[in-house]
């Protein structure tokens, strides 16, 4: 579509690496970013689209495929579920996502209400 070359997307693959998928994965990963197909045809993957692969664990990972990607990793000691929570609604209770256009600081009534609904469910009150 018009304009759909300007924005970034984002490819997410949630869950374990099953060596058999990465591997045909690793040409998308390298520089070339061709995605080769059982029949052998290729396609390429436009610079605005971004891979990201969010594991549990890499105990079944290539190392050709972990080599071919940046690594972020956090110890459930360092950073808690329930502090990941915490973060996201705070950034839910300071920003706009509707995006009424109105302008105004005051973020919309049905965000806010939203948020108050879910809260006592996602985070505990110490």
């Amino acid at each position: 579509q018009r304009g759909e070359s300007d924005r970034r997307h984002w490819i997410v693959f949630d869950g374990d690496v099953d060596p058999e998928w990465a591997e045909n994965l690793n040409s998308v990963l390298d520089d070339n970013k061709l995605l080769t197909l059982p029949s052998g045809e290729r396609l390429g993957i436009p610079n605005n689209v971004r891979i990201l692969l969010e594991v549990d664990s890499l105990a079944h990972a290539t190392p050709a495929t972990v080599s071919r990607c940046g690594m972020v990793w956090f110890s459930e000691d360092t950073v808690s579920t329930e502090m990941c929570l915490e973060n996201l609604m705070g950034t839910l209770e300071n920003r706009d996502f509707l995006g009424d256009g109105r302008g105004s600081d005051e973020l919309p009534t049905a965000q806010t209400e939203f948020l108050a609904a879910i809260k006592p469910m996602t985070i505990s009150e110490s």
